[in-house]
């Protein structure tokens, strides 16, 4: 199956068109962006897993002679639809030790507890998840809101100080953290604990700025020694991290298998043993 930039629209995306162009009021440039909708649709749908099959089933005109993708593009989108298609977190490091540390108590929890939790967990995150998949815009507002009100909660926090001093700050941390558990919430139902604790992060009095700064930080360390897994390999919990990003989705529950330990532990543990 191919999809044509120059084939006719369907009925929905005429209807959304026809929104569309009242909102923007250009009629070309709606309608190149339910075109782009369309593609991001169609290659969610496909699944293609390499540059070529972009290449060779995406094309401008009816003769397949013009295709959409060069290399480097379709490789990069490919990268994107991944990212999309796996719920990436802005804060994947934080994410997975959070439902790390979630996992690793539950194996010590009866089925009479987890068992519901997991249930409960699958039905509050299902729905929006189902919602992205198929509305991409709704994806984007959400990226936006969550982006938005990191930048908000620590520029309304810093000014309120700065002009109330402590009373100032009180009267602010109120405002960022009712936004901050507000939007915490939406990212939990996106199944995203690390944009959710970051949130909350920011949102803590005086020090919120800084523990966010710190969570960055954390998270560009760990994404350079993802390109020395060599290096890696000897530092707690990051191993596992990269090991889990080469597994399937295992789905909306948190898991329960034993956790991977990392060769530091493995060789502290060893010492230990000898002594």
């Amino acid at each position: 199956m191919d999809w044509i930039y120059d084939s006719p629209l369907s009925k929905t995306e005429k209807d959304a068109l026809r929104v569309l162009t009242k909102k923007l009021g250009d009629p070309k440039q709606a309608e190149r962006s339910i075109k782009l909708l369309s593609l991001y649709v169609f290659l969610k749908k496909q699944k293609y897993s390499t540059p070529k099959e972009l290449q060779e089933h995406v094309f401008f005109d009816k003769e397949k002679t013009k295709p959409v993708f060069t290399e480097e593009t379709a490789k990069q989108s490919l990268r994107s639809m991944k990212q999309k298609g796996g719920n990436i977190s802005k804060y994947p490091f934080t994410d997975y030790m959070i439902k790390n540390g979630f996992s690793g108590v539950s194996q010590y929890l009866p089925d009479l507890i987890t068992i519901p939790i997991n249930n409960v967990y699958s039905f509050v995150t299902t729905p929006l998840s189902a919602l992205k998949e198929n509305a991409p815009l709704i994806d984007l507002a959400l990226n936006a809101l969550h982006g938005v009100t990191e930048i908000t909660v620590t520029t309304i926090g810093d000014i309120a100080e700065g002009i109330g001093g402590a009373p100032g700050a009180v009267i602010g941390s109120v405002l960022t953290g009712l936004m901050a558990m507000a939007a915490s919430g939406i990212a939990v139902l996106e199944a995203d604990f690390g944009q959710a604790f970051a949130h909350l992060s920011n949102a803590i009095p005086v020090v919120g700025s800084a523990i966010g700064k710190g969570i960055t930080q954390m998270e560009h360390g760990v994404t350079d020694l993802e390109r020395h897994e060599t290096i890696a390999e000897f530092v707690p919990f990051v191993s596992g991290y990269i090991e889990s990003k080469k597994l399937p989705t295992a789905g909306k529950r948190f898991s329960t298998r034993r956790r991977k330990y990392s060769k530091w532990l493995k060789t502290r543990r060893t010492k230990s043993a000898k002594v």
